[in-house]
């Protein structure tokens, strides 16, 4: 239940910045369907990654 919440507040922190997918995923390196699996809460992403959407969006 907390990757679906995590993901679903990631993905309108990325609308909110008016940032695309394709771009966001592109600046982390990663495949498209991969930050659409993460939004959706169907994967839990790497610590990594996380930071890298931190660092991204902006999140202190």
């Amino acid at each position: 239940m907390e990757v679906f919440i995590m993901g679903k507040k990631l993905k309108v922190i990325r609308q909110q910045k008016g940032l695309m997918q394709r771009y966001v995923s592109q600046k982390l390196g990663i495949h498209n369907s991969y930050l659409c699996k993460i939004e959706n809460g169907t994967v839990r992403p790497t610590a990594e990654i996380i930071n890298k959407l931190y660092e991204l969006y902006e999140i202190a």
